[in-house]
């Protein structure tokens, strides 16, 4: 699936053959520290990690975008916590994303369409059992109505997980003053048998998490954003909360996040 990801990567990244004339890309770098780590209600890590990312986007002829994007996120303990990562590893990443995507509006509703891979470096090494690379096509679609912006994602495995997951989600922003603005969001996923025995080692279908999160952000300068996060996700299904305490993962939490990025 590597091969597969880096052709479609280069496919997605041609058709900046077709950009307007005298367009550039923009490139974006992103540096945040967190508390923890969770991932689709999961906490990966329940601990301090660092995360960076980078993205590229190139504007094209038809009004779209395509965009190839990079992130990771660093543990900076040993210790996990009641988490599903494995002890160990301080300094060192503990997950990898690799995504291209193209994106275009459509009035008043943005779709983008894409691919990501996800890696594990020290997946096998995963007390629940060894977990590697996976990758998954997706779809989103975001919509402004009156003060509010819905989303729905669409994620389809077509790797080792071979599953869909799902999430629904709900947002609005404040403008506080010329520098300052807030968002909040709330967001509800979905999980299919396949998705959840990958991501929470047991294999039940319906409403997985529940994830709410405050943002308010500042604009330094023409280049630099920086943002305080507060973020919380449950997990709904009962059935997925009793696994949890069999595991001794906690399926409440709360995390706070704080970074920038850099845009140019």
């Amino acid at each position: 699936m590597r091969d597969a990801l880096i052709g479609v990567c280069v496919a997605l990244l041609s058709v900046g053959c077709f950009a307007p004339d005298g367009a550039r890309p923009e490139l974006q770098l992103s540096l945040d520290a967190a508390t923890a780590y969770v991932h689709r209600g999961m906490p990966q890590n329940q601990n301090a990690v660092v995360q960076g990312g980078t993205q590229v986007v190139m504007p094209t002829r038809d009004g779209g975008s395509v965009g190839l994007r990079s992130w990771a996120n660093i543990d900076l303990t040993n210790d996990k916590g009641d988490a599903w990562f494995p002890d160990g590893g301080r300094g060192n990443p503990s997950q990898l994303d690799i995504v291209a995507d193209y994106a275009r509006n459509f009035g008043p509703v943005g779709v983008t369409a894409g691919v990501a891979n996800y890696s594990l470096p020290r997946g096998e090494s995963f007390p629940n059992g060894p977990r590697g690379a996976t990758t998954e096509l997706f779809v989103r679609v975001d919509a402004e109505v009156l003060t509010l912006n819905p989303s729905l994602q669409l994620n389809f495995d077509v790797d080792a997980a071979d599953g869909f997951y799902a999430n629904a989600a709900l947002a609005r922003g404040f403008a506080i003053n010329d520098k300052l603005d807030a968002n909040v969001s709330v967001g509800l996923g979905y999980s299919d048998s396949k998705h959840s025995l990958w991501a929470y080692d047991f294999p039940t279908s319906g409403v997985a998490d529940l994830r709410v999160q405050g943002v308010l952000g500042y604009v330094y300068d023409e280049h630099t954003n920086l943002n305080l996060t507060v973020a919380g996700s449950t997990m709904i299904d009962g059935t997925l909360q009793d696994w949890f305490d069999v595991l001794g993962i906690d399926s409440d939490n709360l995390w706070l996040s704080v970074g920038g990025t850099w845009s140019y």
